[in-house]
Parts: C-alpha cells; structure tokens; sequence
C-alpha cells in the first residue's frame, strides 16, 4: 500500500510517500518540502492571502501529480494552525478539492500535539524519566510531558514564529518594548497552562520542526552532539535582537527562507525552555508528519481503515470530562463489542463497523452534561462540534445521527442520513438497532450486565444475560425498545436472565 502524506503548516507544506507493507513496515519513497507561507497575514487578517493560497494550490497540483505517478494508494493531507483559524477556511478548503481531487483536513490544536508526540514517541530513542516534547510551528506550539511512550500532558499554544512576528516583530531590529512584550506574553502563556494543569518541571527536552533545527544549525551544533543549551541561545537572541535583515543574513548557518521569523522563534525556544525548567534540549527529526504515518501504520495491522478504531480511548476521556464513569463507560463499549460480534450472523456487518457502535455507545449520553431534557440533541451536537478524532465528515455524521436518534422507536426514510448512499444507510439503520439494544440493558452505571449468549432463529434473537447488580428491569426495556431491531432484522429480540 502507498500512503501520501501532505502536512501543511503555517509556512510550509510538507509531501512525503511511503510504501508501507504488510507488517506495518514502510519504506520512503518521495519527500519534498515547499515554503508556501499559507499564514502570510493571516493572524492578523483573519482570512488567507490570496497570493498566499495561489501558492499552495500550485504546491498541491504538484504533489496530485507526483501522487498519480507513483500510484499512490492513499491520501491524507492535514492542515494546521493557519487553517484552522482563519474565517475562509471551508473556501479554500474546496478550492483544493475542486483543483486536485484531495481532501483536506484542519486538524485541532489538541489532535497536533498528539500526532506529533506519536511521530516521536514511536520512532526516537527516549530518556528515562519525565521530559518534554516540544514543536514550534509558524501559527502555534505543541507541547508534550512524557514519561517513556506515555503523553501525561498535551497541549498546543497560539504560539509561532509568523504569529509572533506579525504581532510583535514588524521590524527589524525589532522594537525593545515589542520584544520585552513577546516574551512576556509567551512566558504568560504556557505558565498559565502548566500551573493550571499541574505540569511537573522537566530538565530533559526533544525539540523538533524546522525552527528548532534551524536554530541549533546557527549555533554551529556537531552532527553528533545536537544539544542546544539555553544560555548560548539566550547570547544568541540578545545579539540578534540588535540586528538587520541583512546583519541577520551574515550570520553562518542562517537560512534566507526563516530570516524574517528565525528571532521570534528563537525567543520562544528559550523562554519554553525556563518555563519548563531545562537548561538544555536536544534535536529530533520526526514531527508531525511521523506521526501521521504511524497512525496508518497501526490501521494497516488492525486491518482497518477507520482512525476511530484507534482513538476509543480518546472518546472516553472526552465523555469523561462531560461527567460521565469512566468504569461505566469501559463496560458499555465492551458490552458493544460483545453483541455485535454475538450477533454478527443476524446483521452481517464487517468488523470494520464494530468501532462505530462502539463509540455511538460511548458519547450517545454525553449530552446529559448539558441538559436531561432532550439530551440527544446535544449528544449530537457535541459529537458534531468536537474535535473528537481524526475523522472524515461522513463519520462524524454517523455517529451524531445515531446518538441523536437512539430513543426513537421509529425512524422515517426521509430522517435518515446518507440519502444518496444506499450503502451508508442500511449500515445507519443497522448500527442504530444495535445501539437500540446495548441502551435498553445498560441500567446505569451501578450495573455489571454481561451478554452469556446468544441464538437467532427465523424470527427471533434470544440474549441469556447475567451480571451483578442488575434491576430486573433489562428485559421489559429491550422488549420496549426493539422495534427498530425487528424493523431492520425482521425478528423480535428478548432478554433472558441467568
């Protein structure tokens, strides 16, 4: 299988192709990277500069027709912080699809950092104990606390070189009032974060994304020794901070293309670094990108093509901090996963749709935290306004319509989703039965039901069920909420207790 990969950030967009095999292994075929500057203006616009959006399409064209050349099996093109805040971001969006045929995604600042801390987590050797990731993009910053390949803190600031040079740096040399500013609205920023999540010091750093490279190649590192230490950069930006662009191109090492930004992110790199409590950080190659390419890796041996199937645990976090048991909630998905794998000959779904109920399982109440009253139409509208997981719309759909209708004893065809795909809404219809079922014998969160067995003849489903704390009561609301079940399968379903 062959994977494209695009990764468009503020300043530039990022092509890579991998083949990957059977056994989650890859091997790299094409790799470019293009400074098209998407962010240009942007954070003080609000909207895309239409210079700025020629050149990415033309970027996009390109890697369309690379793509077709290597017969690339797949694409995913994710588009950050530049993209995700601007107001014409659905436009241009569909310029692209219009244009090449892909489809792209702004991904939320919470799912970058994850990407990115999976692209290192997996890939780079560790150090022991508790130490921090850090990527500093042109629109915004992701940090990570880690302790060996488990996130303890992820977070993603409105923090970049475009943004901190729109918004303090318009000249150069920079004003020292500006730049006593900057620094100060970046310590601001993460300390806020870090004392209100309780974030532990670390001394240990991974810094990774070009800026950080671009820095420890000014500071002249050994290929072999790729440590940049806090206080020959804090030298390193109180010189520059004197300079012009063109003092600044004097300087060995620098990159013309990051002339213009290379202070601004240099300033952040060193207050990150005292904010978190490291005198020193060390290189690292991998990034987002990675990260992107981990991820399929792992669907490959799942041997799945959902994201969702993968980020389960995510969604429970999510329904977590809507005031949901997270024990309660371990029990319902496994409660899914065991009746649809039971009664796999009734609906003959591919296990690929198992991770669809089992997440219609997870958030269906989630809206509760909202209002009791008419709760599933803020399940639905959670599931629709939340950056859940890396998801495509049409699964986003799916899932928020099941939530919203799974208390309905009926469902009209003209309510139903997917109106041109046949396909999608009988999978609809037939997830929504089964989310029918596990609503009706889950009792609450006090209950440890368990599916003992099943049997399906012509006309009937019969569920022997068994646990503790029961209310006796699963077996009168299966029986009065299965009309949808016997609708789509044809058969009644009842419940019997053991």
């Amino acid at each position: 299988m062959r994977v494209g990969i695009i990764d468009l950030g503020t300043n530039s967009v990022r092509f890579a192709v991998h083949r990957l095999g059977g056994k989650g292994k890859s091997k790299s075929l094409h790799r470019e990277k293009l400074m098209v500057r998407l962010g240009q203006g942007a954070f003080l616009q609000g909207r895309l500069d239409r210079a700025a959006i020629s050149r990415t399409l033309h970027a996009f064209s390109r890697f369309k027709r690379v793509a077709t050349r290597l017969k690339v099996d797949k694409m995913i093109a994710y588009g950050t912080s530049a993209l995700r805040e601007v107001a014409d971001r659905e436009k241009f969006i569909e310029q692209v699809r219009a244009k090449t045929g892909i489809e792209l995604r702004a991904i939320s600042g919470e799912e970058e950092a994850k990407f990115i801390a999976l692209g290192v987590l997996a890939n780079e050797k560790l150090p022991k104990g508790r130490f921090a990731l850090v990527d500093i993009g042109g629109g915004s910053t992701e940090i990570s606390i880690c302790r060996g390949k488990t996130v303890l803190h992820a977070f993603s600031f409105p923090l970049g070189t475009a943004r901190l040079q729109q918004i303090f740096l318009r000249k150069s040399p920079p004003d020292l009032q500006k730049k006593a500013e900057m620094r100060a609205f970046i310590r601001n920023t993460i300390q806020q974060e870090r004392l209100a999540s309780g974030w532990p010091k670390v001394t240990r750093v991974m810094g990774s994304s070009g800026t950080i490279r671009a820095i420890g190649r000014i500071l002249q590192l050994n290929p072999e020794n790729t440590q940049i230490e806090r206080a020959p950069l804090a030298k390193l930006n109180a010189a520059m901070a004197r300079m012009t662009t063109t003092e600044l191109l004097g300087i060995s090492g620098m990159e013309a293309r990051r002339v213009d930004m290379i202070l601004a992110g240099a300033v952040l790199f060193e207050e990150i670094l005292g904010v978190l409590g490291a005198k020193k950080a060390v290189c690292t190659e991998y990034s987002l990108r990675d990260g992107l390419l981990e991820e399929e890796r792992r669907l490959l041996k799942r041997h799945t093509k959902s994201h969702l199937a993968l980020h389960l645990a995510d969604l429970r976090e999510k329904a977590v901090a809507f005031g949901a048991d997270p024990r309660h909630l371990e029990r319902t998905e496994a409660l899914s996963a065991d009746l649809f794998r039971k009664l796999r000959p009734v609906h003959r779904l591919g296990l690929e749709w198992l991770p669809y109920l089992q997440a219609a399982a997870v958030l269906r109440d989630v809206g509760e935290f909202i209002s009791l009253s008419q709760h599933v139409k803020h399940s639905a509208y959670i599931v629709k306004n939340s950056d859940l997981a890396p998801l495509e719309k049409w699964e986003i759909e799916l899932l928020a319509e099941l939530c919203l209708r799974h208390q309905e004893n009926r469902v009209a065809p003209a309510d139903r989703p997917f109106p041109k795909n046949r396909a999608r809404r009988e999978v609809f219809m037939k997830l929504l039965a089964l989310l029918q079922v596990v609503d009706a014998l889950d009792s609450g969160s006090e209950t440890r039901l368990r599916l003992v067995s099943s049997r399906a003849s012509k006309r009937r489903v019969d569920l022997r069920i068994t646990g503790a704390r029961l209310t006796g009561m699963e077996a009168l609301q299966l029986e009065m909420r299965s009309a949808i079940f016997t609708q789509v399968f044809g058969r009644i379903i009842r419940a019997e207790r053991v």
